[in-house]
This record gives C-alpha cells, structure tokens and sequence, in this order.
C-alpha cells in the first residue's frame, strides 16, 4: 500500500515568518493538529501541537510576536510513492506522529499515524505491512523463511485459532493453505 493511497491532501500550511498566535487560529478553526511551515524555497519544517505546547510559557506571553520558524520542528518527510510501512517506520525512528508528503518539492498530502491505523484494519492488514516491509527489506525468500519458522513455532491448535487472522498472501508465501 502507498503513502498516497492514505494521506490527507489539501494540507494546511503557514509561512515561517507568521505568529505563533496565527498558527493557533488556523489549528483551531480547521481542528487540526498540525501545519506544514513553508518559505519562499518551499516547505522547511512542520508546526505540530506539541512545538506549541513545549512553547507554551513564551506564548503566553507574548504569541503575537513570537514567529513561527522559531518554534516548528525539524521537516521530515515521505513521498507519496513511499510504502506505509516505510512511513510507518519513519515515525517509529523519529518519535513523530506526522509526515508530510513532498512530490516535486510541493506538499501534497500528510500521512498521520492515525492515517496508518485507519489504513492497517485491523491484524490482517498490520501483518500485511509488515510481510511486505520484511519483503522489500530482505527479499521475497526471506521474509516467507522468517514468516515460515514464526509460523512453525507456535502450536498445530495455536495455528488453526489464528490461521484466519492471518492475510491469504502471507499464508500463501510460507506454504500454507488458506
């Protein structure tokens, strides 16, 4: 599965040289959680609740002067050609719950982990991503022999409870019929 296939497009943006107090109207009019900070060159980092809270004791004060590009985040981001898993592992890496995704140098969409959970539908389709990271990890035979011997170290009762967990493409790859 693809990045583009779960972002949000139509991502709301905010120049660096805005107030942190413009920041926070446009959050809370649009009731999201995050803005990606953009200059003249194109997008340069990512304006999330947290950077605000964490700025909180400078806001109180004085949020009309305090600018944007002083409080953002450091911009990480995906392309939206990226598999899920890659952004998933991205976010696990860094300790961030978002990512913009760049196409060209243009943000068009941002993937949340709220995105991916929505996306996975429940063990079926987490273990999916994780067969296919494994896979473009370590190749097609070797993520079927670790899957195959995870497989085979469980219990024959064990496997027949969770065989219809279990996505038809992984059970396929490690030799089991569905």
């Amino acid at each position: 599965m693809k990045v583009k296939e779960i972002m949000t497009p139509h991502v709301k943006t905010i120049d660096e040289s805005s107030t942190a107090s413009e920041a926070a109207d446009i959050m809370g009019e649009n009731n999201i959680g995050s803005l990606v900070v953009t200059s003249y060159s194109g997008p340069v980092g990512i304006l999330t609740e947290r950077d605000v809270l964490n700025s909180v004791s400078k806001i109180v004060s004085s949020a009309g002067k305090i600018k944007v590009a002083n409080i953002m985040s450091k911009l990480i981001t995906v392309s939206p050609e990226n598999e899920v898993g890659t952004a998933l592992r991205v976010m696990a890496e860094r300790g961030i719950k978002k990512l913009p995704v760049i196409q060209n140098g243009n943000v068009v969409g941002i993937v949340t982990d709220t995105d991916i959970i929505k996306s996975m539908k429940g063990l079926d389709g987490l273990l999916s991503m994780l067969f296919d990271e494994t896979e473009r990890l370590m190749g097609k035979q070797a993520a079927a022999n670790v899957f195959r011997k995870a497989y085979e170290t469980i219990s024959p009762e064990e496997r027949s409870s969770i065989k219809h967990l279990l996505p038809p493409k992984l059970l396929e790859s490690i030799g089991v019929i569905a």
